[in-house]
């Protein structure tokens, strides 16, 4: 994923949201699904955990993957990406379906954190992915947050506790899922900025019953 000069082009690649994962009967305990920015779920239309790809003109489906693109090919006219010190709201960008028998609680993570990723905290209080953004000789360009929300609840990513935050969906129901990506702690001047990296591979959406 790269920054583009005035624009953070953030390649969200491919949302995939684990379909093998059901138990006998049609529920589930635990659904996890790992998407390299990029995302995933195994046939995202027909799991029990479905990701539906028409609620933004962001996201597209083939061969069962939902790939987000946050490029600026997914829009009009001349856009490379997602401006430099901005935030940027994309809501609805997926819509997500719980086709299991009982209700859940959905909330977002990524297998990165620990790594270039950080789950912190945002000056609203909300729980975000911070991510690092390096340069092509590998120097700090400050970080990109990422706020997956949904529902009532106005942030979805995993604090790490027990509880994390989530929105809750019940069986046969549906929520639309947005995202905030901040940028305003990108430092613009720390190098060529067509050469920035954002330093995250995959994100990773967990419906549990148990919350």
């Amino acid at each position: 994923m790269r920054l583009n000069r005035r624009n953070v082009v953030l390649g969200l690649g491919t949302i995939v949201a684990g379909g093998g994962t059901a138990l006998g009967t049609g529920a589930f305990s635990t659904v996890e699904a790992d998407r390299t920015i990029t995302v995933s779920t195994a046939g995202d239309a027909s799991a029990l955990l479905s990701l539906d790809d028409t609620a933004s003109g962001y996201a597209s489906s083939s061969n069962g993957t939902i790939t987000i693109n946050l490029d600026g090919s997914a829009g009009t006219g001349n856009a490379d990406g997602l401006n430099i010190d901005a935030t940027t709201v994309i809501d609805p960008l997926i819509n997500v379906a719980n086709e299991g028998d009982a209700g859940v609680g959905l909330y977002v993570s990524s297998p990165d954190i620990g790594d270039s990723v950080t789950s912190a905290t945002d000056s609203d209080g909300d729980q975000v992915l911070r991510v690092d953004v390096t340069t092509s000789d590998n120097t700090s360009a400050g970080t990109v947050d990422l706020k997956f929300f949904g529902g009532t609840t106005s942030s979805i990513v995993d604090d790490e506790t027990s509880a994390p935050p989530h929105t809750s969906i019940g069986s046969g129901s549906n929520e639309d899922i947005g995202l905030e990506i901040d940028t305003t702690s990108v430092d613009g001047s720390a190098g060529d900025i067509s050469a920035y990296s954002v330093d995250i591979d995959s994100v990773t959406f967990v419906a549990e019953s148990s919350l």
